[in-house]
């Protein structure tokens, strides 16, 4: 075991940050860490924000039962888990994120995970893969068939190449590092979903080609944790409800500040100018031999990328193609809707708590006349880990597989950095 000592000063050079809350935190057991997660009142949230939330849980196909409760507790406790990328299926990191986060939350409150479609398949929470450990191959398919066949294949191959992670591939080659946000499911999904085995469809939710590939992904995602922990566990793609937020706003008028932080040049300028030029959406364009995943970058009032150039874009353009989710919002979009416009707590990995707080610090330095929150709270917003049971990462797929269950009591009263250690050795 390295010395939290000798952790906390080296991560004092490279994570400033995340050394002071793993200082603070170090020996708390999780019971009481998790509780300031959620000790935060309630803030004034846009309408048009909460619209936009319950609008893409509908497009899910939740109910407006299930929907209400959603709505209500982000009025009342305004925290979302913003750290995951869409999966079918979490791996180790992820899944301690939620057992850390649901000990913060009452038995009756719906765990709300904002999760996020703006990576490639090829992420690494692998977004175009089930994910596991300790399963065979066979179990997801019958060995006569072809999609079997190319599992093995897939195996061998990655074998050769040192690398150790197991996963069954759901997207064609050619799919592998693009966008997943607006991805449709194609009949490639739809063959390897009839292949699986009695055993693995139970497990991942029902495949419908008339959904995006990120929705049956998230329902899969759901469907295999609330089994496993036993909560009411509510994820949704944040890009689609940002696409449909920026939509509202920028028809509501120029007053509002996204239409200013787009189209008021003088302002716009000088926000982009202390950002350094963030990209502000994400988009695919297809290579020679596969898609890619391009940044797009407010230039000139309008969008320019480097392979597909500048477009003139005026407010109705742009409301247009949001409406159509043309544009995946970026991070810096996301984070001033929800974070800074909003005054929503984004429970985060390391990486997020470090970036939002530069964020911040900008937001701060430009003197606004708008309603920003810039409190700092990076203390209360780090939900990281990798947790470890008698020696081994916990998969939720291969809980799930072999029917097991988690008690979220077994891990109250562990010291903090017990979830911790494993991510601090990897950073130093």
């Amino acid at each position: 075991m390295v010395a939290s000592k000798d952790i906390f000063q080296k991560l004092n050079q490279t994570h400033p940050i995340l050394r002071t809350v793993f200082e603070k935190y170090w020996t708390t057991p999780l019971q009481e860490f998790a509780s300031h997660l959620y000790q935060k009142k309630p803030v004034s949230i846009e309408t048009e924000l909460l619209d936009s939330i319950a609008e893409e849980l509908s497009s899910m196909g939740i109910k407006k039962e299930l929907i209400e409760p959603v709505i209500h507790q982000l009025t009342q406790t305004p925290v979302l888990q913003t750290a995951h990328h869409i999966t079918p299926t979490n791996g180790p990191t992820f899944l301690t994120i939620n057992i850390i986060s649901l000990a913060g939350l009452k038995i009756d409150q719906p765990y709300l995970v904002a999760a996020n479609s703006g990576v490639a398949f090829s992420n690494s929470a692998w977004t175009g893969a089930l994910s596991y450990n300790d399963l065979n191959i066979e179990q997801f398919f019958p060995v006569t068939s072809k999609a079997y066949r190319n599992a093995i294949k897939s195996s061998e191959e990655r074998a050769q190449h040192g690398k150790t992670e197991k996963r069954i591939s759901l997207i064609p080659s050619k799919q592998r590092d693009q966008l997943v946000f607006n991805t449709a499911l194609t009949e490639y999904q739809q063959n390897r979903y009839q292949q699986f085995t009695p055993d693995v469809k139970t497990r991942v939710s029902p495949l419908d080609l008339n959904q995006p590939f990120s929705h049956w992904a998230m329902q899969s995602c759901r469907k295999i944790e609330e089994k496993i922990l036993g909560r009411n566990i509510m994820i949704f793609d944040i890009n689609r409800v940002i696409c449909r937020y920026l939509v509202k706003v920028l028809s509501k008028g120029k007053e509002h500040p996204v239409h200013q932080l787009f189209f008021h040049p003088e302002r716009s300028n000088g926000i982009l100018d202390t950002f350094q030029h963030p990209s502000l959406f994400l988009t695919s364009y297809k290579g020679k031999k596969s898609y890619k995943v391009e940044p797009l970058y407010w230039k000139s009032a309008g969008i320019e990328g480097e392979k597909t150039g500048h477009k003139k874009i005026n407010p109705q353009d742009l409301i247009e193609s949001l409406s159509k989710f043309e544009f995946c919002p970026g991070l810096f979009l996301t984070f001033f809707a929800l974070r800074f416009l909003n005054g929503i707590r984004c429970l985060g990995s390391f990486n997020q708590i470090e970036y939002l707080e530069d964020y911040r610090e900008k937001w701060s330095a430009l003197n606004l006349d708008w309603p920003l929150d810039l409190k700092s709270d990076p203390m209360n917003s780090l939900t990281t880990g990798r947790l470890m049971i008698d020696g081994k990462f916990l998969w939720p797929l291969d809980l799930a597989m072999k029917g097991q269950t988690l008690d979220l009591q077994m891990f109250a009263n562990l010291p903090m950095h017990s979830f911790w250690e494993p991510i601090a050795r990897k950073l130093i």
